[in-house]
């Protein structure tokens, strides 16, 4: 390199799984102005001091892998590291750069939902439904990978399309999460989320109706019980080649025991992608509220799909879900032991104590502005339990519970 030549420095965003408390730094770790926070060897030597250097946002200088679960397959640095999780230090191309941006996740989620609404409206009328489609789980993808608690948060705290069209953006969330973070395939993930935005194409005005009421005439039951082929056929005049794509269409509802439909397949002739979809349309569909009946807790949802699933669900599957989504996953509004109402906006190592931030005291009059809340080092900031979504009735800005996000849109020279 030239004299007096510029270095270009690439940070890699850390997870709090890539690290370990107690145990010493495998690198230094800087913040997002890239100043050195800490050395490598220096020790974490609490989970609050790892929740707050994981909310303030911390890189390294090199991409670190995840901790491996039992039974997973080991994980490497490029498998665990996306452009979306890179912070570029130094010199950009002086004709093509773009500036680095502050994007809210939250924000393009919300939007992505909206986009998704009118592309499954009269997709006939879109010659380029499949490469719009594409572009979405692409997009849905990027977030996930750069803020996915602020994605994840859609879930539980996003009200702002109709029930069909939560529920298939949620899925598609999940499933990108799960798939991602369990190292599968990048064109197949791509598949996999593409097929969870469409999958209950044909069947929309049958969920409009079963978000209202719970029983179902035999006419719609029929139609349930055919949109997987159905589906798969649409998809297919509609222009999708995929065969990836269009399979896991026709397989998200069978179980590994032979106990779903339409075909009743089991073992391993039940894709793997489509038993993520499976799972998490199952989840999904249980925290979300109904017009019969309030939206069930997501820990006690957890609980449900881990101990009343049988053999219809791969165990292994379903611990992932809990270990990557948590029992109270980014969106959840809760009370705390001090009897404050707060929303989950960060998970953790540990499931069970996420971050939260109180928007409001018992009177459930709303803070100025939401107070941040370590629920695992502070004993009376515990969570007590699970509210409703509608509890807050009060207007509470999304970009005070998860910022926007650092993306760089740069070309390194």
């Amino acid at each position: 390199m030239a004299a007096g030549t510029p270095v270009v420095t690439v940070r890699h965003r850390i997870r709090a799984d890539q690290l370990q408390v107690r145990a010493p730094l495998p690198v230094d770790i800087y913040d997002a102005d890239n100043r050195l926070l800490l050395r490598r060897g220096n020790i974490i030597a609490s989970e609050a001091q790892l929740e707050r250097l994981i909310s303030e946002g911390m890189f390294s200088d090199q991409p670190l892998p995840s901790r491996t679960r039992a039974g997973a397959a080991p994980a490497t640095p490029a498998a665990c590291d996306t452009r979306e999780d890179m912070l570029i230090v130094g010199p950009i191309a002086r004709s093509t750069a773009k500036p680095k941006l502050r994007i809210s996740v939250y924000a393009e989620v919300v939007a992505a939902a909206k986009m998704l609404e009118a592309l499954l409206c009269t997709p006939e009328s879109n010659p380029e439904f499949v490469a719009d489609i594409a572009e979405l789980a692409d997009t849905l993808r990027k977030g996930c990978a750069l803020d996915p608690d602020a994605a994840l948060a859609h879930i539980m705290f996003a009200r702002e399309v109709r029930y069909p069209i939560r529920q298939s953006l949620n899925v598609a969330i999940v499933t990108a999460l799960l798939l991602e973070r369990t190292n599968n395939k990048s064109a197949r993930t791509q598949a996999a989320v593409c097929a969870a935005l469409t999958a209950n194409l044909t069947i929309q005005a049958v969920q409009d109706v079963q978000y209202r009421q719970q029983a179902m005439t035999p006419e719609e039951r029929q139609a349930i019980s055919l949109h997987p082929d159905e589906g798969a056929e649409k998809l297919a005049a509609l222009g999708v080649r995929d065969p990836v794509w269009l399979d896991i269409v026709r397989q998200h509802h069978e179980f590994i025991d032979g106990s779903g439909y339409p075909k009743k397949l089991a073992g391993t002739a039940v894709l793997r992608e489509a038993q993520v979809i499976t799972l998490a349309d199952r989840y999904c569909a249980t925290v979300t509220e109904r017009g019969y009946r309030p939206a069930v807790a997501p820990d006690v949802t957890m609980t449900q799909i881990s101990t009343k699933s049988g053999s219809a669900i791969d165990p292994a599957l379903i611990a992932e879900l809990v270990h990557w989504i948590g029992m109270y996953p980014p969106g959840t509004v809760v009370e705390l032991l001090n009897r404050e109402v707060g929303v989950v906006t960060r998970r953790l190592r540990d499931p069970k104590h996420p971050v939260v931030y109180a928007v409001s005291g018992q009177n459930l009059r709303p803070f100025e502005s939401p107070r941040k809340r370590l629920t695992s080092s502070q004993p009376q900031f515990h969570i007590e339990g699970v509210f409703p979504r509608e509890t807050i009735t009060f207007p509470v800005d999304p970009e005070m519970l998860w910022p926007r996000t650092v993306t760089e849109e740069a070309t390194v020279v």
